[in-house]
């Protein structure tokens, strides 16, 4: 073997070794921040892996309202988001709302994005939403997450409230932030993450 074919072969056997590493090694990143709120890039909920999809920020009167991050199972498209599957809604709010305005102004956003005969078969449980949504305070947070077979638990500041059954339930209730008529059609976008480029590092959190 000559000096040179030996320089080939060791110069070929560490660019393999290179591409091995950078193709198996885990990829480190930071959670998402917007307004000064963090958002975890995944969480592992339920046995689901639940990937950060976008964040957007909610202004009222030029005043910071609230930001918002959604999640969505690995390997689900966008546009299947309101069918059954899992995923999740992170809420940091900047200002106060009572818990029955929070309730009231659901339900009406419910009944414009789901069809007359759906929201019929959900208002038995709006109920238990109304206990659940607390009145809020500048500085909570709160989250929804669905997962098929559980339902929608719903989460304030990391304490779980309750949960709602049923696929139905959650259709209505994310239609609300991601449906055909969304509170904000720009939040909607930018939840889902339009012009946003997220990389996942695989850190398990959970609630």
């Amino acid at each position: 073997m000559t000096k040179l074919t030996g320089h080939l072969k060791l110069s070929t056997m560490l660019g393999a070794a290179v591409v091995a590493v950078l193709v198996c090694a885990p990829i480190s990143v930071s959670s998402q921040e917007i307004s000064g709120i963090n958002f975890e890039p995944l969480y592992l909920d339920e046995g689901d892996e639940l990937i950060l999809q976008g964040v957007g920020l909610k202004t009222f009167l030029m005043m910071k309202a609230f930001v918002a991050g959604f999640y969505l199972e690995e390997g689900i498209s966008k546009e299947a988001a309101l069918e059954d599957v899992s995923k999740r809604l992170d809420v940091a709010y900047f200002k106060d709302i009572r818990g029955k305005d929070l309730t009231n102004y659901t339900v009406r956003k419910m009944r414009k994005n789901i069809s007359e005969k759906e929201f019929s078969k959900v208002e038995d449980r709006l109920g238990k939403m109304e206990d659940y949504f607390v009145d809020l305070q500048a500085g909570d947070k709160y989250s929804l997450a669905y997962h098929p077979g559980v339902g929608t638990k719903f989460i304030h500041n990391g304490k779980l409230m309750g949960t709602i059954e049923g696929a139905d339930f959650a259709k209505g209730l994310f239609s609300v932030w991601i449906g055909d008529k969304p509170m904000d059609i720009e939040l909607k976008q930018e939840i889902l993450g339009r012009g946003q480029d997220f990389k996942v590092v695989k850190k398990k959190t959970s609630l």
